[in-house]
């Protein structure tokens, strides 16, 4: 039987360990696992289910497929844990397609991830559009497509995007594809983002039962960013990625999908490495990548679960705060949060619990502290990135540690180091 000195033994050996308190350590950023000794695969750790195929870009910007119930995960980036998702858009990887109405004569071409789309007709407007039904309801609906950067500062490309039946949410976005400059000249809810080798222009548009939307990408709209009208004597090529309509908030920077994406309800594969912490406390360093942030809703990193009316729960919460959740027999022993919001970015957290109380803590040394509890006991599951209460991260996780509990000291350190 190993004894506690080969265990701190074996934990130093491993180098990239946090503490010889660590438990188990699960480091998605660089594929590197550790559990009771052993150095086991992510798949002896942790189980996915998720009855359809995932895209996520990996590290160099490419986009990899994922099989069925297999995690989403590169070397470089993480894993992305999210709910579904579905793209309305039709063929939003062929611009090219039927799906796709070309006018003013203009002529779409594949150009690697991108389609380049040209006007060449000096007489008139061109552009590509597509329209489609979407459900009537009131959810948020997002939109956004890419445009590849380029050197071209004479003609400015537009994305204009409509929720009709009836009409609402107007929008009409103006670019210079080479600094970046835009302008929304109607509407609200716009928003550039750079990503590197393009840039993403993402609208938010609040539904009132609309039946039907409509995207134009104009790849030379005029000459002058600030002028509203369309001018047809404008002309160049503009290469358009991959555009999304989504039902919800915008899913993050890697995230990728043709139709529907369904969740990935990520579980611990098995539960008795936790038997030591259970009822006693823990400590977890969880290192989430946010892409984006601002969503109003809840989204967990993790949760250790014995039944609906006794867990832990480490979320950011709709103001964008960490926090913890426990609830005991039915009755909350504690949900506290930072004062501090989440912003984008990696953002490594600690999160300590004891039935003497414990804390949230983040890298930059906020910390909010909490006093007695009273734990759950007899922990069956374990979900990572959800909850029961249906929520999903929906961003990138780079890695989970879960130690012996440890101070609040300790675990700041730590998280600042990580």
């Amino acid at each position: 039987m190993r004894n506690a000195a080969v265990d701190i033994i074996l934990r130093s050996q491993s180098g990239w360990l946090l503490s010889p308190a660590t438990r188990r350590d699960i480091d998605l950023l660089n594929n590197r696992y550790w559990q009771g000794g052993l150095r086991p695969a992510v798949t002896d750790l942790l189980t996915t289910a998720r009855s359809s195929t995932h895209l996520l870009a990996d590290a160099s910007g490419a986009y990899q497929s994922f099989g069925n119930n297999v995690l989403a995960r590169n070397n470089g980036v993480g894993a992305y844990i999210g709910g579904q998702v579905t793209n309305i858009i039709s063929s939003p990887n062929d611009l090219n397609a039927a799906a796709w109405t070309k006018s003013g004569g203009i002529t779409v071409a594949a150009d690697g991830d991108f389609w380049a789309v040209t006007d060449a007709n000096a007489t008139q407007a061109s552009y590509i559009v597509q329209t489609g039904a979407i459900p009537a309801n009131t959810l948020l609906v997002t939109i956004w497509v890419d445009l590849k950067k380029d050197t071209e500062n004479t003609a400015i490309r537009s994305v204009f995007t409509r929720l009709s039946n009836p009409t609402k949410g107007d929008t009409l976005v103006l670019i210079n594809t080479s600094t970046g400059a835009w302008i929304q000249h109607v509407g609200t809810g716009a928003s550039v983002r750079d990503l590197g080798d393009r840039w993403r222009v993402t609208t938010t548009i609040p539904n009132v039962n609309s039946t039907g939307y409509q995207i134009n990408l104009t790849p030379a709209r005029t000459t002058d960013i600030n002028s509203l009208s369309q001018n047809g004597a404008a002309v160049g090529t503009a290469s358009f990625s991959w555009p999304h309509c989504v039902l919800g908030g915008y899913p993050g920077d890697n995230f990728r999908v043709d139709g529907t994406r369904l969740a990935s309800d990520v579980t611990a594969a098995n539960m008795a490495w936790f038997a030591p912490l259970d009822g006693v406390g823990a400590t977890e360093i969880v290192v989430p990548k946010w892409n984006h942030v601002g969503d109003g809703v809840d989204r967990p990193l993790f949760e250790y679960i014995k039944d609906a009316s006794n867990y832990i729960r480490g979320y950011v919460n709709a103001s964008d705060r960490p926090a913890l959740k426990i609830v005991t027999g039915g009755v909350t022993q504690t949900d506290t949060a930072l004062t501090t919001a989440i912003a984008a970015g990696r953002k490594p957290l600690t999160f300590g619990w004891s039935p003497a109380g414990g804390y949230i803590g983040d890298a930059a040394g906020n910390v909010a502290p909490f006093g007695a509890v009273s734990l759950p006991s007899g922990v069956t599951g374990e979900r990572v990135g959800s909850s029961q209460a249906g929520a999903y991260l929906n961003d990138i996780l780079e890695r989970r540690a879960t130690l012996s509990a440890i101070s609040q000291a300790q675990a700041l350190a730590l998280a600042a180091t990580v």
